[in-house]
């Protein structure tokens, strides 16, 4: 999602999307994140890790933007050499 969990801390605007490349479908969730921090071997800590990053949904896009999977090579236009 980031490239360190400290983007949160200056931005918390996040997005995601959901991709079946072999249907093209998609979704887009966008919204805000939140990282939470909890204290080493609580309850609350399911991954051992003291902390996690809570997404809140702002809105939805369900589209058809992803490229579909295909077992072929995909074939370049006869005017490229590349």
């Amino acid at each position: 999602m980031f490239n360190s969990l400290g983007n949160l801390a200056v931005d918390n605007a996040a997005a995601l999307l959901f991709a079946d490349f072999a249907t093209g479908h998609t979704v887009h969730l966008s919204g805000t994140a939140v990282l939470e921090w909890s204290p080493d071997g609580s309850d609350d800590d399911e991954s051992s890790t003291g902390r996690r990053v809570r997404f809140h949904i702002g809105s939805v896009v369900d589209g058809c933007g992803a490229p579909r999977h295909t077992s072929h090579p995909v074939r370049r236009p006869p005017h490229r050499k590349d």
